[in-house]
């Protein structure tokens, strides 16, 4: 059983740890699951999982609560068909890429 979205995170950290360098991009899909995110360029695509979130409450002087998530984010790198490992130059040049979804 899957757990739910909000769980995803989660997953995808345990997941990515079971990547190895020169799995086909079907393999990585298989674990990883569908990505937020893929861009594409030339011979390359980007593959974007959600790998960490952290959520902070906090209160103000005057008692208000406010709360801030956090999400961060795993770049995977396709080259030719083969997972070449994250990439953490992809959102300094993502203006670059096509991103497909």
């Amino acid at each position: 059983l899957g757990g739910c979205a909000s769980d995803q995170w989660q997953s995808n950290r345990e997941n990515f740890k079971l990547l190895e360098v020169g799995m086909t991009k079907a393999e990585v899909l298989e674990i990883m699951g569908e990505p937020r995110e893929i861009a594409a360029y030339k011979n390359s695509e980007w593959l974007v999982y959600q790998t960490e979130r952290m959520i902070e409450e906090s209160v103000d002087r005057e008692n208000r609560r406010a709360r801030a998530v956090n999400e961060w984010q795993t770049v995977l790198l396709i080259r030719d068909g083969k997972f070449a490992g994250t990439d953490s130059s992809y959102w300094e040049d993502r203006y670059k890429y096509r991103v497909i979804r």
